[in-house]
This record gives structure tokens, sequence and C-alpha cells, in this order.
């Protein structure tokens, strides 16, 4: 039987995605997540919707690792934006205050001024790629900031987030 390119490439997703260990966006679990999000919206087969809900579900249950790092590519910033992207495309109508508390707990941690790297994968601009994102979705839906105050004010440059009050 002759697969075409489509079919070969979703089927050694469907197959990668079993043990799929890296949980960030570029080469993991949210990528996936996202791929079979819309793969579902476009074939309407419901073993996507279901693949990309089990990823979602062990994600979930890997945030609280202490191992996962801050960046972009490889970890929470990633994931944070990640779930910002399927709840603002209407892919999920969860809160993302609630779901991403704890990504935005140990963001803060992270002191920006600090960061001397960046890049989009690593370092500065990822980071900030994703609090402006869940800032904006935050806010269409709440009157509260996902993140303090005194992140906000200390580590941004002024007029960074004044925009989006």
């Amino acid at each position: 039987m002759n697969f075409s390119a489509e079919q070969y490439i979703t089927n050694r997703l469907l197959f990668q995605s079993s043990m799929e260990r890296d949980v960030g966006l570029f080469y993991g679990k949210m990528g996936l997540v996202i791929f079979f999000a819309h793969y579902f919206k476009y074939s309407s087969l419901k073993v996507f919707d279901d693949t990309a809900d089990e990823l979602m579900g062990e994600l979930n249950k890997e945030l609280f690792n202490e191992a996962i790092p801050v960046g972009f590519a490889f970890g929470l910033s990633g994931i944070g934006w990640g779930i910002e992207y399927l709840i603002q495309n209407g892919f999920t109508d969860d809160d993302s205050l609630e779901i991403c508390k704890e990504i935005d707990k140990k963001i803060m941690e992270k002191d920006p001024r600090r960061i001397t790297n960046y890049s989009l994968e690593l370092g500065l601009e990822g980071i900030l790629h994703y609090v402006i994102a869940h800032i904006k979705g935050v806010m269409a839906h709440h009157s509260q900031m996902p993140f303090d105050e005194i992140y906000l004010h200390y580590n941004a440059p002024q007029n960074l987030y004044s925009g989006l009050r």
C-alpha cells in the first residue's frame, strides 16, 4: 500500500507522539498538540483530537518538573505560548489564567534584566513572545494581569505593556 506524503507524515507523527519525551513547542509534545489540533479540524478524524488531548494531559503532568527550562523552543514559555495559541484560535475554551498559573510563577523567577541570550529559541525574545501573548489572551476575558506588578514594571521597558491594558 502506498501512502501519500501527507499520510506518511501524519502516521509518523502519530507513532512518534507516543514516545516523545521532549515537552517543548519546537520539537516536542506542545508542537505535536498544535499539529494534531489543526489536523483534527482539517480531517474531522477523532484520533487526532484524542491524540492532542492525550499529549496535553501528559504535558500538564510534566509542567511541575523542575528541570524544564523557560526557553521558547524547549521550555515553559513555548508551552505557555502554545496554550495561548490554542485558546485564542478557538481550539479549546480553557482559561489560560488558571492553566498557566504555574508557568507564570516560573517565568517570573527569571529576571529578564539578567538574561544574556536574546534569541527566540532559548532567550529573552521567546519569553517576551509568551508574556505578550498571555497578557493579551488573559486581558480579553479578565481584568486581572497574569504577571505581578513587580515583574512587569521592574523588568520590562517602560512602555511595553502600557498598550495592553
